[in-house]
C-alpha cells in the first residue's frame, strides 16, 4: 500500500509540531503567573454547599457562572473544594461571590 507523499509529510509535520509543544510545556514548575485584582479580598471560605458558603463569618451565595481558581489557576467545581480555604475573592453588584482564587503558599505568606 502506497502512501501520498504530502500525507506523509503533513503527518511528519504535526509530530515534529506536538514534541516541540511537549518541550515547552512544563512552564508550571516555575509557578503560574496570575493575576489577582487588588480589589480582591482576602479570607478563609468554607466548603461551598447548595450555592452557598462563609468567608470568615459572612454568608455569601455563589453568583450565577462565580468561578473558583486553584493554586494553579484551573477553574474547579465548587463541589472539589473539601476543607477550608485561603482565598481572594471579588463580589458582584448583589454582593454574591463571583471570582475565588485559591491562593498558593507563597501568596498566602504575603501581606
Amino acid at each position: 500500500m502506497k502512501f501520498p507523499i504530502s500525507a506523509m509529510i503533513g503527518v511528519l509535520l504535526c509530530i515534529t509540531a506536538l514534541a516541540a509543544a511537549a518541550q515547552t510545556a512544563p512552564v508550571a514548575q516555575f509557578g503560574t503567573l496570575r493575576t489577582i485584582p487588588a480589589a480582591a479580598r482576602r479570607g478563609e471560605m468554607q466548603p461551598p454547599w447548595q450555592g452557598q458558603t462563609s468567608i470568615d463569618g459572612t454568608d455569601l451565595h455563589l453568583a450565577p457562572g462565580a468561578q473558583i481558581r486553584d493554586q494553579h489557576n484551573r477553574i474547579i467545581l465548587s463541589d472539589s473544594v473539601r476543607q477550608p480555604l485561603l482565598v481572594k475573592y471579588l463580589t458582584d453588584a448583589n454582593g454574591q461571590l463571583f471570582r475565588v482564587w485559591v491562593l498558593t503558599a507563597e501568596e498566602a505568606a504575603a501581606p
